[in-house]
């Protein structure tokens, strides 16, 4: 089991953090190894979401849950055999208020809610070996 965690100005604001547990060795990936991001102390009742294709902008999000009411997500998923041999890109994004790290309001992307700014959190990536 392996654990590395991400760090973002916005989820220290909060004091939140994030973080991505794996069963077996990334190393050498197979179908059904798992991993499970974490989210803790994030936005509260907010969309954690990806991105449908992170090479454009404005990006396109695809929502893969919520966090509760703590601000606290979990995001647990069995590799696929198209995941170990044609891999993936996802960065992943919540919503923040723009309240949260004292941060300019032109740091927006247009796609954010009124009020907030969607926000990377992590990016999980695997790339086929071969």
């Amino acid at each position: 089991m392996e654990t590395q965690g991400f760090v973002t100005y916005e989820m220290n604001a909060l004091n939140g953090s994030v973080s991505l547990q794996t069963s077996g060795t990334f190393e050498q990936p197979q179908p059904g190894d798992t991993w499970t991001l974490s989210v803790t102390g994030g936005p509260k009742n907010q969309p954690v979401m990806i991105s449908v294709n992170p090479w454009i902008w404005p990006p396109q999000f695809m929502t893969v849950g919520q966090t509760d009411g703590q601000g606290n997500y979990k995001w647990v998923h069995a590799l696929t055999i198209a995941d170990v041999t044609q891999g993936f890109n996802y960065p992943v994004w919540i919503p923040f208020p723009n309240s949260v790290g004292n941060i300019p309001t032109t740091y927006q992307d247009p796609n954010a809610p009124k009020g907030f700014r969607n926000v990377t959190v992590a990016i999980l990536s695997l790339y086929p070996q071969g």
